[in-house]
């Protein structure tokens, strides 16, 4: 890739920059007319031809000017790109999305996924990590009728859990009490997957409970951790991206429809991993290895809470997209909503 000379990037950048504003292949005499680049038409169609050789742009027609590859772009991105810093007044409005934001972090998520779509243009998805490695902060259990009871849990950071339960004929207030009092010296701090583990062996239940409420305790637990523990996945846009050229074929539009709406291949497309260092990623067509989007890109960056990554937000849309515009919102989305997590949510 660095064996690109001086002319020859220059020309990839304003076939890149051109295509991305009119979707059309770009011919030479374009580049000529709208870049001051110093050079003929001859030279620039010359240059064109030695891009097309090296695999960085292609002529989807004999008679048609060029249009970026999938490694003209990744080139682009890599060696080229610049990215673009979001004017204060698009900050503001970043900044002022969130001012209505209700502390719950699924309407944190919810919301950031509405703001990512919106200036994008694109499709804004966020996605949060699993349950299981979250820790418990607050366990309860009340009772809300004679033979119903509602267990409460409340993960760090802010997710709250509820859970309806059935209640033990033998189970008096006296007994909900102490199960209440047991659960918060005995579960609060742990994680939920400890628990659940925990719940599973009656030897380690039984040493720390009351012998005459361990049998309720153990049934009550096992019911009220019973939830969801997968990733949850937010997502907003669809529309947007079908109003892209590249998406006019139905078949290729319904394929990538099922890919957004399916929560198991949304969280492959994001990869997100706890370990991941921060920053920006940038995944193209063939990158994201899913066949139904090789025509998109997808551009995402963690966000972090307790000075740690935690989750992922992202962008997806077409390979032909302003990649330093959509980057440097992805990056300072994720500051902002690492910043809210930090300071709003309890």
């Amino acid at each position: 890739m660095s064996t690109l000379d001086v002319r020859r990037r220059q020309i990839l950048e304003a076939i890149i920059h051109c295509h991305t504003l009119t979707a059309q292949p770009v011919g030479s005499r374009v580049i000529a007319k709208r870049y001051n680049l110093g050079l003929s038409a001859a030279t620039i169609r010359n240059a064109m031809a030695d891009l097309e050789e090296m695999g960085y742009v292609m002529q989807p027609h004999t008679s048609a000017g060029r249009v970026p590859t999938e490694l003209g772009y990744r080139f682009y991105v890599d060696s080229l790109m610049e990215v673009g810093i979001l004017s204060e007044a698009e900050k503001i409005k970043i900044r002022l999305s969130y001012d209505d934001v209700r502390r719950e972090f699924e309407y944190l998520m919810e919301q950031t996924s509405r703001i990512l779509s919106t200036i994008s243009h694109y499709v804004g998805v966020v996605m949060s990590p699993g349950l299981q490695t979250r820790v418990l902060k607050h366990f309860e259990i009340f009772q809300v009728s004679e033979d119903k009871l509602l267990a409460v849990l409340v993960v760090e950071p802010g997710v709250i859990r509820n859970r309806v339960l059935e209640k033990e004929e033998t189970l008096t207030g006296e007994d909900l009490a102490k199960i209440n009092n047991a659960l918060k010296a005995r579960f609060v701090g742990r994680s939920l997957i400890e628990l659940q583990n925990l719940v599973d062996s009656p030897e380690q239940m039984r040493s720390m409970f009351d012998q005459q409420i361990f049998q309720e305790v153990s049934s009550l637990v096992r019911d009220a951790l019973d939830v969801t523990y997968d990733p949850e996945i937010y997502l907003q846009g669809r529309s947007n991206i079908f109003s892209q050229p590249e998406f006019e074929d139905l078949r290729r539009m319904e394929a990538i429809l099922d890919i957004l709406e399916k929560k198991e291949q949304l969280s492959h497309l994001l990869d997100f991993s706890p370990g991941m260092e921060m920053g920006v990623y940038v995944r193209i067509g063939s990158e994201i290895n899913c066949e139904a989007m090789e025509q998109c890109s997808v551009i995402s960056a963690a966000y972090q809470w307790n000075q740690r990554p935690f989750g992922i937000i992202g962008v997806i849309g077409p390979t032909r997209m302003e990649y330093p515009r959509i980057v440097s919102i992805v990056d300072y989305t994720a500051k902002v909503m690492s910043q809210m997590l930090q300071n709003r949510l309890v």
